[in-house]
């Protein structure tokens, strides 16, 4: 039986996070319920981020996206008044920036459920998100309709049961 437990995985996530602090972000807010659900979030000056740990869904996700006016958006905010995307799983930006589909898809996986194995994927997230996140951690959100396209084209490909392929490529010119 596990003992780690969702204010366990919090204090976790906060310090293998601990660098989006020097990069400007604040905590903005923790949940934990009836130890089937944790989550943490930070809040930037342009961007946000959200480590959660579902232990009935055995998910480990990060997500990250732009401020809607200012603050984080609400859990069913999905897009802002211009169409702009306000949530990227790190595994779709991951994908999108690699192209690796296995490398992306084990940002979720913490098999097989021990604190050292939750605490490796706490580290291997935050090391992704620093990594291939900082744009938009930055603000700089030109990437957004490409991670929507390749979103499209993962979702196509899952319907079809075929692997993901390669992403569309974001082209900054």
């Amino acid at each position: 039986m596990m003992t780690y437990g969702t204010t366990d995985f919090i204090k976790s996530a906060r310090g293998a996070f601990a660098w989006l602090k020097a990069r400007g972000f604040d905590e903005a807010a923790t949940q934990t319920k009836n130890n089937l659900y944790g989550s943490i979030a930070w809040v930037g000056e342009k961007a946000w981020v959200r480590v959660t740990w579902d232990i009935h869904d055995e998910s480990l996700d990060v997500v990250l996206g732009p401020l809607k006016e200012g603050r984080q958006p609400s859990p069913l905010e999905e897009r802002d008044q211009e169409g702009r995307r306000l949530r990227i799983p790190l595994w779709l930006l991951t994908w999108v920036m690699t192209s690796d589909e296995a490398f992306a898809r084990s940002l979720t996986d913490y098999s097989p459920g021990t604190q050292d194995a939750i605490e490796d994927a706490l580290k291997r997230n935050a090391a992704t998100l620093q990594q291939f996140g900082t744009p938009i951690l930055d603000g700089d959100f030109d990437l957004l309709p490409v991670v929507d396209e390749a979103d499209q084209a993962r979702m196509q490909a899952n319907v079809e049961g075929r692997p993901w392929g390669t992403p569309p490529r974001f082209d900054p010119a």
